[in-house]
């Protein structure tokens, strides 16, 4: 209720990505597993996805906010 298609698709991803791991389970995860594993597949990925600081508008100072300059693209 409220939000947009984006701010939908961005929660959603965070909300699928978020949890806590035992670290023995994050070990795991890291040798048997090519993804990101939580809560690096939310913090570490948004921070270098243009639409994402653009759908929330996000501006120096806030957590996850990070220069154009400084953000990775593969694509």
């Amino acid at each position: 209720g409220g939000l947009g298609p984006a701010e939908r698709y961005f929660v959603a991803w965070s909300l699928f990505w978020s949890g806590n791991m035992r670290p023995a389970e994050l070990r795991s995860w890291i040798l048997r597993d090519a993804h990101t594993p939580p809560p690096w597949g939310v913090d570490g990925i948004l921070a270098h996805v243009t639409s994402f600081h653009e759908t929330f508008h996000t501006r120096p100072g806030d957590a996850m906010y990070r220069a154009p300059r400084d953000r990775v693209s593969l694509w």
